[in-house]
């Protein structure tokens, strides 16, 4: 079996400095059943399938897997300990979890299968505010970025046959390909399979339609919890809007392919949209509460692209051109001592038409 050299550093395992192929055979010559070599040799597979995990991932196993065994000290345990800590730098999470099984073999005291079953049922969910937007690195390389408002919810370690995670908000996607091992993501309303691909994934709960714009690669989208539903796959250049209210699919060209994920630049486009939709955007992007007293306007439809413009110079842009009138209202002060969100109150200016 050939291994991939996953860094040129040495790792020091009883007072010798080993190269990562002298480390392999050092475990799997300190193991002493059929059961654990096999379980070594999977997490090493698994290791050279490129599934990593970030450094604040590794800091949060390894407290807990010090933690699980601080009940039973012993001065040869505490040496390994300090070994295993700078092999934890340089080597992927589940060879690290196969050497302390070997370590702790002797007292039938760590659980190596129910250590990786943890690590693949723990899960993170990440936050990005409102008025921000935040960068996440998954544990197969894949990037996402998160758009004001967002959720992402992703396991530490994926399972052996898929990657899933969740997704509230949008999303715009870099996923590394894997065709044995796809990428689902779940949303309120559908899933979304992805082989590994740019594409931006807009599912804000509070919004009927879902949107999917792919820029390459390959995705397909179907309902939500649906095992006989159809596969709707997307082309490049291609979007899938999904209806939630009326439960439909709708594939078309996308108009302006570089306004894809525009918002990442703090670009905000918006192309034949309802005035509704507009006005939650900017909701998000400017963190502000904005009150519709004409309920009329929110179906209006309407073409717009700002970028570095304040909340006060788009609504004048939108007065200018359209007959509306907006009231930007001072912050309050909470009985908590902090301030609420500025609110802006949009009515119909009768006087124009």
């Amino acid at each position: 079996m050939q291994h991939k050299n996953h860094n040129n550093k040495s790792i020091k395992v009883e007072g010798r400095e080993l190269t990562t192929e002298e480390f392999h055979t050092w475990l799997m010559n300190n193991v002493s059943t059929d059961q654990e070599k096999q379980v070594t040799r999977r997490l090493w597979n698994e290791a050279e399938g490129g599934d990593t995990m970030d450094k604040e991932s590794t800091r949060r196993i390894w407290e807990n897997l010090q933690h699980r065994t601080a009940k039973r000290p012993s001065k040869g345990r505490t040496v390994y300990l300090k070994q295993l800590q700078r092999v934890a730098a340089i080597l992927f999470i589940p060879l690290l979890i196969a050497s302390l099984f070997m370590l702790y073999n002797a007292n039938r005291f760590f659980d190596l299968e129910n250590a990786v079953a943890e690590l693949r049922g723990a899960q993170q969910t990440v936050y990005a505010p409102l008025g921000g937007k935040l960068k996440v690195q998954l544990p197969d390389g894949s990037t996402v970025w998160l758009n004001a408002g967002s959720k992402l919810t992703y396991p530490t370690m994926f399972a052996e046959q898929s990657r899933d995670i969740t997704l509230e908000g949008e999303g715009f996607f870099k996923v590394q390909t894997n065709k044995n091992k796809p990428m689902i993501i779940n949303t309120t309303g559908i899933d979304v399979k992805v082989y590994g691909t740019t594409f931006n994934l807009k599912a804000y709960p509070d919004e009927e339609r879902i949107w999917t714009q792919l820029v390459e690669g390959k995705v397909s989208m179907k309902r939500h919890n649906s095992t006989a539903g159809k596969e709707h796959f997307l082309k490049p250049g291609h979007e899938g809007v999904y209806y939630s209210d009326l439960r439909k699919f709708k594939i078309q060209p996308i108009d302006d392919l570089s306004s894809v994920g525009a918002w990442i630049d703090d670009k905000l486009i918006f192309k034949k949209e309802e005035f509704g939709t507009i006005f939650k955007a900017l909701e998000r992007h400017y963190n502000v509460k904005i009150e519709v007293a004409d309920p009329t306007l929110l179906k209006d439809l309407y073409d717009a692209a700002f970028q570095g413009e304040s909340i006060q110079e788009v609504l004048e842009i939108f007065a200018y051109s359209q007959p509306i009138i907006y009231k930007i209202h001072k912050r309050e002060r909470q009985p908590n001592g902090f301030y609420g969100k500025q609110k802006i109150t949009i009515k119909r200016d009768k006087t124009r038409r």
